[in-house]
């Protein structure tokens, strides 16, 4: 018996981030597809998530399924920056204006992402994602000038496309890194060996 409440007990641990379903393929497609870019950085995003979708796709027939998954996690990450760009254009998401503390902690963990992304792009090993240091400090940049007019939709929303634009070169590199096999398990003492 637990000595936690039902309440307390752990919920079942998540799906493996390594398997990537066809349907969440489709779905980000589907998005891809229906996504109406409202400027230009919107459309550069759709192309982007397109251009990863299709490695994505492509990448369950090699056998290499955990590649899938974090390419479908990269196209999902940009095509969510044509959203953030609608709801600037539309001036606030479906929740409306931040509030200043929440839009400041952004900014700084957005500020230390930004540092670790030249590490990251080394790292990656696809010519893709070579802007997006550059973008991503812009869209910082953008935040932080939106922040200081207390436009804090302008804020948010830009300190959240240069999250997304941190996050595919992330996901990319995950993709791109050679496959590890999990460690043998230790075997408990007096255990016999089955071979």
């Amino acid at each position: 018996m637990s000595w936690l409440t039902p309440q307390e007990q752990r919920p079942a641990p998540p799906r493996p981030p390594y398997i990537v379903s066809a349907d969440r393929l489709a779905e980000i497609g589907r998005k891809l597809n229906s996504a109406q870019p409202v400027d230009s950085t919107a459309k550069r995003a759709i192309d982007y998530g397109r251009t990863f979708l299709a490695e994505a796709e492509h990448a369950p027939s090699l056998n290499k399924s955990f590649r899938a998954g974090r390419l479908a996690d990269a196209a999902d990450a940009v095509l969510r920056i044509a959203d953030h760009q609608e709801h600037l254009r539309l001036r606030g998401g479906p929740k409306g204006p931040p509030s200043p503390t929440v839009v400041s902690a952004h900014l700084q963990r957005t500020y230390f992402q930004t540092q670790q992304l030249d590490y990251l792009l080394t790292q990656s090993g696809n010519r893709q994602v070579t802007s997006f240091p550059k973008r991503a400090r812009e869209f910082y940049e953008y935040a932080i000038r939106a922040y200081e007019r207390k436009d804090l939709i302008g804020a948010g929303e830009n300190a959240k496309c240069a999250e997304e634009v941190i996050c595919a070169p992330e996901s990319v590199t995950q993709a791109n890194a050679p496959a590890t096999l999990p460690p043998e398990r230790p075997r408990r003492a007096g255990a016999k060996s089955v071979s």
